[in-house]
């Protein structure tokens, strides 16, 4: 797996997807999310 966040070619994309998590994360502060855990398998509630 290569860290493609450092590499500034890749800056905007970095910059876009932290804006849309951190919307994401304000739009949903109740924690509905808080009780699924990402796994190899996937998502498990």
């Amino acid at each position: 797996m290569e860290n493609l966040a450092d590499k500034p070619e890749h800056a905007p994309t970095l910059a876009r997807m932290t804006r849309e998590l951190l919307r994401h994360r304000m739009k949903n502060m109740d924690k509905t999310l808080s009780n699924w855990m990402i796994t190899t398998d996937g998502p498990k509630h």
